[in-house]
Parts: structure tokens; C-alpha cells; sequence
């Protein structure tokens, strides 16, 4: 559902060693702005339905550059 996203060209989910129930998801986009779109679309708010009860809390959004 991610990669069908315009702009996403990869997602990976990385899980905590020490604490397992810690996972990362990865999304990489052509730009921010991308992402920002994203979140208006249908497609967002349905992997928000599918994913959102396996949240112990609200999850913490950052951007990042890939150095």
C-alpha cells in the first residue's frame, strides 16, 4: 500500500533487539512534500486503519536526509 504511494521508493520496518516490541518503519521519499500529500489521501487514511491498532501510542513522525 506504501509503494503505491507517489513518491515512496522504499519502505522497510526495522524491530528492536532489546526491545522487540519497538519497530522503526522507513519510508523513503523523492521529497517531503510528497509525504505531506501523501497524508490526504484515501490510501493514508486506510494504512492508518490497518496499522493503527497495533500502536501502543501515538507513533512519533520525523524526516530525515539520506546521507
Amino acid at each position: 500500500l506504501l509503494l503505491t504511494a507517489e513518491g515512496a521508493t522504499e519502505v522497510t520496518l526495522l524491530r528492536g533487539i532489546e526491545h522487540t516490541s519497538t519497530f522503526v518503519l522507513m519510508i523513503d521519499w523523492d521529497s517531503v512534500d510528497y509525504h505531506t500529500a501523501f497524508t490526504t489521501t484515501p490510501e493514508f487514511k486506510e494504512f492508518g486503519a490497518l496499522v493503527g491498532p497495533l500502536f501502543a501510542s501515538k507513533p512519533e513522525m520525523q524526516h530525515f536526509y539520506l546521507t
